[in-house]
């Protein structure tokens, strides 16, 4: 890809960014009141809103292994890592 392609592209995206931030904003506080009415469905005319809840179990491998006195090099074989890719937009400096 051309450089100036590039340039355009990652300029692009920063104001569909900018564009997209009172509309973020506006879903962030519609679905805050909405969690705030606690666990169930809500309808609309054309869409209905669920909120539910669910759990998530982190366990703390090093107390753990502390309190058994394991050495936590024996969970590698038990361990899995996956790798994310992340894209940020930030402003420029001006040259």
């Amino acid at each position: 890809m051309k450089s100036t392609d590039l340039k355009k592209l990652v300029d692009r995206l920063r104001v569909l960014k900018a564009q997209a931030a009172p509309i973020n904003s506006e879903i962030e506080e519609i679905s805050a009141t909405l969690k705030a009415l606690g666990v169930g469905k809500f309808e609309g005319s054309l869409w209905d809103a669920t909120v539910y809840q669910q759990d998530r179990t982190l366990v703390d491998w090093k107390s753990f292994c502390a309190t058994k006195r394991i050495k936590p090099e024996a969970l590698k074989p038990f361990t899995a890592t996956s790798t994310s890719v992340c894209l940020k937009v930030s402003a420029r400096d001006a040259a």
